[in-house]
């Protein structure tokens, strides 16, 4: 089944978005606000957006710095924390990537966790390597 973008939009509040603005010409760049049935809409834009004319900016999964990491720390559950004695060394991705990676991977991700993630506008459902939506470097 194709993914697509009216699907998963309502997770990510306050994602940055590119849009068509209403009277079509020009694009834009704006923060999503919210979503409904038919549109969403930026919250510096008043009308409605067609789905068809947004693209969100997200966030991959080894985007995430050390620094970034130890911020969300208090709000992770404890499996991910215990993954972090055994981390592998050798890997060229960070520890704190790895282990979320893997438990999105194999779906074994809370949803805590998972509401964590997305408040921070990572990429959790494969948007971008689909082409639904642009990383934000």
């Amino acid at each position: 089944m194709k993914k697509k973008l009216s699907d998963y939009l309502h997770l990510y509040p306050g994602a940055t978005i590119k849009y068509v603005n209403y009277f079509g010409s020009e694009p834009c760049t704006g923060i999503l606000g919210g979503v409904n049935a038919n549109h969403a809409w930026a919250l510096d834009d008043q009308h409605g957006i067609p789905f068809k004319d947004i693209t969100i900016y997200l966030r991959s999964l080894d985007s995430m710095t050390e620094e970034e990491f130890n911020e969300i720390k208090p709000e992770l559950s404890a499996n991910i924390l215990t993954a972090h004695r055994y981390h592998a060394s050798y890997h060229d991705k960070p520890w704190h990537v790895l282990i979320l990676e893997n438990r999105l991977m194999t779906n074994n991700l809370s949803f805590n966790d998972g509401m964590v993630l997305l408040r921070k506008h990572f990429d959790l459902f494969g948007l971008i390597e689909s082409g639904i939506a642009i990383k934000k470097h």
